[in-house]
């Protein structure tokens, strides 16, 4: 092995290691599909353990990332409150941020009936049916919302009331002067500074880890796809793509950053958001992110992230339109007038209070059919698709928090 060989193999390391994370996705892809096609020639039971095997890394790289979520969650969120000089600067921001996960948030919803009048309402019609307002059907208890138990809200993983636990204990140390308190901030400082070195422990394996699930998906895949569905696959995945476009936009139009400069810094958590289809579990890297690559105030990155992982779910929300519009079609339902306004109210709520955790939006995707009288069996028909539908959604999902996050950094340098 001569020494330019070895020269053009140690120019090239800096390649290998800047694209390793789309190279394991590349290969993870391709096995999968071998897999895939030479599960005929296992036993059923030997071809579970090989993708048992095959998985077992991207399920401890999960698990890691579950295990660190509620204590980066709590701890980041408290001390990025603390952080704030003052009360005026934290109410200021969320004046702002609030709507504006709203406005987003309805973009989507509006996006995605736009997108299915325009190439999915000719799917199969029967007559119009009356539908029942009754919402009682809405997966969104209004009594976890508030953490009564905060430990019984972490073991069942309520975000909602985890960043709402965060944001109370960080208000209570804005205002606090006490030497007691100084204490428990510094033990809050320990945690989050344990929770980032588990992060770094997990991402040390992370292509590994993107290459196991990605391969044990495409292995598991249905192959069984009908034409309608299809289209269905396509106009979702299209209105996911718009709505990254939107994104880049919006970072381009308020911080003056462009496309290729956020996709760049964002590749990472957008990529773990894609194999993993958890906010939750990208948060953690997420954070670290925006502090690092984005160069986001630890302030705002720390109060911002943990709340858009929990409420900002623009790509969820526009799948759900779609879905509960082209299901109703199929079922010979139409949504019209007073109804369509329902439902879009109802969808942008609802992604509110979706989980941050894979297969969370078909928990209410069946909430909102059911409240509208469609038949639950329907979510049945789309199921085939919907790993990668959920794959794609979570990635967008993420990109929208990290916009945000770029935006309230420039809000809060406006101050």
């Amino acid at each position: 092995m001569g020494p330019r060989f070895l020269m053009k193999l140690n120019s090239f390391k800096p390649t290998l290691q800047k694209y390793k994370l789309l190279i394991a996705l590349a290969l993870g892809i391709g096995f999968g599909f071998f897999l895939k096609e030479f599960q005929i020639i296992f036993d059923t039971s030997l071809f579970g353990i090989i993708k048992s095997l095959i998985g077992f890394p991207g399920w401890l790289f999960l698990s890691l990332l579950q295990m660190i979520m509620v204590p980066i969650v709590v701890s980041s969120l408290a001390i990025g409150i603390s952080k704030w000089q003052g009360k005026k600067g934290f109410y200021s921001l969320s004046v702002r941020l609030i709507p504006y996960f709203l406005l987003t948030t309805s973009f989507a919803v509006i996006l995605g009936v736009l997108l299915f009048f325009l190439f999915l309402n000719d799917s199969p019609k029967g007559d119009i049916l009356s539908l029942p307002k009754a919402q009682s059907g809405i997966s969104l208890e209004w009594s976890e919302l508030f953490p009564k138990n905060p430990i019984a809200s972490m073991a069942r993983g309520q975000m909602f009331a985890i960043v709402l636990f965060g944001i109370f204990l960080g208000l209570y140390l804005l205002q606090s002067k006490t030497d007691s308190d100084k204490s428990f901030r510094s033990l809050l400082e320990s945690l989050d500074s344990f929770s980032h070195w588990i992060v770094s422990i997990a991402m040390t394996f992370s292509p590994l880890a993107i290459f196991s699930l990605v391969a044990v998906t495409v292995a598991g895949a249905t192959s069984e796809i009908l034409g309608f569905l299809m289209k269905y696959f396509m106009t979702v995945a299209l209105g996911l793509f718009l709505l990254l476009i939107f994104y880049l936009f919006l970072a381009w139009f308020f911080c003056n950053k462009m496309p290729i400069w956020f996709l760049q810094k964002a590749k990472v958590p957008i990529l773990l958001a894609f194999t993993s289809s958890s906010s939750s579990a990208t948060l953690p890297v997420s954070i670290i992110t925006a502090k690092e690559e984005m160069h986001i105030k630890e302030e705002v990155a720390d109060f911002v992230l943990p709340i858009g992982a929990t409420i900002n779910m623009d790509g969820t929300a526009l799948y759900q339109c779609v879905a509960i519009l082209f299901l109703s079609h199929f079922y010979g339902m139409q949504f019209e007038g007073f109804d369509l306004m329902l439902l879009c109210a109802i969808v942008t709520l609802a992604s509110i209070g979706t989980a941050a955790t894979p297969g969370a939006g078909l928990v209410i995707l069946g909430g909102i059919l059911s409240s509208f009288g469609i038949p639950s069996e329907a979510i049945g028909l789309i199921l085939g698709v919907d790993r990668i539908l959920d794959m794609l959604r979570t990635s967008i999902n993420v990109s929208g928090d990290l916009t945000a996050t770029l935006i309230a950094d420039k809000w809060w340098s406006e101050k």
